[in-house]
């Protein structure tokens, strides 16, 4: 039985189509940019703006402007050139666009010819490669050629076999400079050829610049080297006796010798080598001149030193020719010399030059009352060179110069000094203030001197010999002061028995002046007093005779202070 096919039809059924709607995106109004009118150079050669076939356009374009080969070409249908050295002028975006654009390109143009230039740099060395081997793919092609061959590579190549031009790396040291291959425009290779090392200095060279160390050292304190700097300077001596004459036609040699004798050497050193002659004529008066300052003879010869110009001298000569300079004109100008000796420190600062320039200049300032740089210079040595052998001495050249400042010089002027002398060692400072008591008292500085002796006795232990000097320049000081009853008894703590020799006289005038002063009045000054006042006039009479010592005394000192100066 068969089963009918059933045939089932459904309905078609019809979606609605569905419409999506249009968003409309807003139009963004970019702001309108003038593109800058650039004036382009006019190519010649280049007929691009041209129409071809157009003869009349060609012949109005030499003589017509531009607007009537504008015209010329709208009447002829074509398309109007652009001015020439003008941008076309551009509409809507594009106005925008193209100049951005146009930026882009210039960028990447200069990295481009940036690059492009380091390849350039590169080039000479790929060339350089490419002819190094070339001779050997030569020899690789005609390698069944035999020896007839490597002639004819020889000749292609320069002689020696080597390529022209090409940079071997086992070039002569002395070749100066190397040529670039032909025609590749490479870099010239130049070697540079070392200086010859220099010559060593003779013995007589070494040993100066030897003594020129041990004084540098000798100035900062240095014992062992002060100690061994006499016994190089006999050595050095004998040296230069020695020499045979031709040494000194060397001019290292010659200065070596001047320097040497500048700094403390033998003159008999310094004849022996001159009886040579065989100096230069530069040379042969300085070495003359030196010698004469050494053994202080005031001959013509002696002022060539004054001629000279410390600052064009040799290093190792100018400090120590300013330093003697300045002595040549101290007794002549005194203001040249203290500059002169500036000039010494100057060229020769932390040695043995500057020390004593130092020293020296501290007594010269001291005689020309310069209190302020007196102050300063001393300031200055005692800083920088208070470990130096010679510092007793500037100590000695300074309490001189305080003894002739204590002449003058105000007690409001002293507070220039009393900083540094305050900065001494108290054993200094005593014996300091008891100078400038001394001197202050003698010549009748009255403030200076009882300010000077009062810092004394406070510096001095009691009963000792210095509290007692101090007590006698202070009764010298306040024997006239105003207060009676204090200087009557200035002496009462003063045993004259301790006292030196020196200081002796000076306590007999201020007992002479105070007994004179304190003693009590007679009834009449014709009438002999009576009883105790025999014994005082027997006293005073001792008093008168001791004073006149005591004057003789300070007479002396002071003749001694005038050659001093």
């Amino acid at each position: 039985m068969k089963i009918p096919k059933l045939k089932v039809s459904l309905p078609k059924l019809k979606l609605p189509k569905l419409k999506l709607p249009k968003i409309g995106m807003p139009k963004i109004g970019l702001p309108k940019i003038a593109a800058p009118k650039l004036s382009l150079p006019k190519l010649s050669g280049f007929k691009f703006l041209k129409r071809k076939g157009k003869a009349d356009l060609e012949a109005a374009e030499a003589e017509a402007p531009a607007e009537k080969i504008a015209e010329a070409l709208e009447e002829d249908g074509a398309e109007k050139p652009q001015a020439k050295g003008r941008f076309p002028k551009l509409k809507g975006k594009a106005r925008v666009l193209v100049p951005l654009a146009g930026a882009l390109i210039v960028a990447a143009l200069g990295g481009g010819g940036y690059f492009g230039w380091r390849m350039l740099q590169g080039q000479p060395a790929a060339q350089g490669e490419s002819a190094a081997s070339a001779p050997q793919e030569a020899e690789a092609k005609a390698g069944g050629e035999g020896k007839d061959a490597a002639p004819q590579a020889a000749q292609a190549h320069g002689e020696g076999g080597k390529p022209e031009g090409h940079a071997a790396g086992a070039a002569a040291p002395e070749s100066k400079s190397e040529g670039a291959p032909e025609g590749g425009g490479g870099k010239q290779k130049v070697v540079v050829t070392p200086l010859p090392p220099p010559s060593p200095p003779s013995e007589i060279v070494t040993m100066v610049r030897r003594l020129q160390d041990l004084q540098e050292k000798t100035a900062v304190g240095d014992a062992a080297a002060f100690v061994e700097m006499p016994k190089h300077l006999r050595k050095l001596g004998r040296a230069i006796f020695e020499a045979p004459p031709e040494t000194w036609q060397r001019p290292d040699d010659a200065r070596a010798l001047i320097c040497y004798l500048l700094r403390g050497g033998s003159s008999e050193a310094g004849r022996k080598a001159l009886s040579a002659a065989k100096f230069s004529p530069a040379e042969a008066p300085f070495v003359k001149a030196v010698i004469a300052y050494l053994e202080n003879l005031e001959v013509p010869e002696r002022d060539y030193l004054l001629t000279l110009d410390p600052f064009a001298l040799d290093p190792t000569l100018g400090p120590s020719v300013a330093f003697v300079q300045s002595i040549l004109l101290t007794p002549r100008d005194r203001a040249a010399a203290v500059a002169k000796l500036d000039v010494a420190r100057l060229l020769a600062p932390g040695g043995l030059v500057e020390e004593a320039s130092l020293r020296r200049e501290v007594v010269l300032l001291a005689e020309d009352r310069q209190y302020e740089r007196f102050a300063s210079l001393g300031r200055q040595y005692w800083a920088r060179f208070r470990a130096s052998p010679y510092a007793e001495n500037f100590l000695r050249q300074f309490m001189l110069g305080v003894a002739r400042v204590a002449r003058s010089i105000k007690l409001e002027e002293w507070s220039q000094l009393q900083d540094f002398v305050e900065s001494l060692t108290p054993e200094t400072k005593r014996n300091i203030y008891l100078t400038v008591a001394q001197t202050a008292s003698v010549v009748g500085n009255v403030d200076l001197a009882a300010m000077a002796a009062s810092r004394a006795r406070d510096l001095s232990v009691d009963g000792s010999e210095e509290r007692q000097r101090a007590s006698v320049y202070g009764a010298l000081a306040a024997v006239g002061s105003a207060d009676p009853a204090r200087s009557a008894h200035l002496l009462d703590d003063v045993d004259r028995g301790r006292l030196t020799p020196a200081d002796q006289p000076l306590y007999d005038a201020a007992a002479y002046v105070a007994g004179r002063i304190f003693r009590a009045p007679a009834k009449g000054f014709k009438e002999q007093p009576a009883g105790d006042a025999n014994a005082t006039d027997a006293d005073l009479a001792r008093a008168e005779k001791l004073l006149k010592d005591g004057d003789a005394v300070i007479a002396s000192a002071r003749k001694t202070m005038a050659r001093e100066r």
